[in-house]
């Protein structure tokens, strides 16, 4: 907690996710991609990606699904894991004074 408090106030941070996923188009401003019943537990994995032209940006939403009754599975909750909104291919002034470090 203290070291938050030491961070200036215009820090950034920096972070990217690769993957391959294949997504199918569900309209015009909005893609999909299902995987699942997989592993142990059988989750089901859905990823959305849905374009707002009003706010030119990406909401990136990841939504897991435990379809397994194990009791080993019970901890592994079904809900939204992952929710953010992306711009890309747009220029923006990050008005960074430093960049936070992550730890590994």
């Amino acid at each position: 907690m203290r070291e938050l408090l030491l961070e200036p106030k215009n820090a950034c941070s920096i972070t990217h996710t690769r993957f391959e996923r294949v997504f199918k188009r569900e309209s015009k401003n909005k893609w999909v991609s299902v995987s699942g019943p997989g592993g142990l537990c059988g989750i089901v994995l859905t990823l959305v990606l849905t374009y707002d032209p009003k706010e030119e940006d990406w909401m990136y939403t990841q939504t897991r699904v435990v379809t397994s009754d194990d009791a080993m599975c019970n901890e592994l909750t079904p809900k939204i894991t992952a929710h953010s909104h992306h711009r890309y291919m747009r220029r923006a002034l990050m008005n960074c004074e430093t960049i936070k470090t992550l730890s590994p």
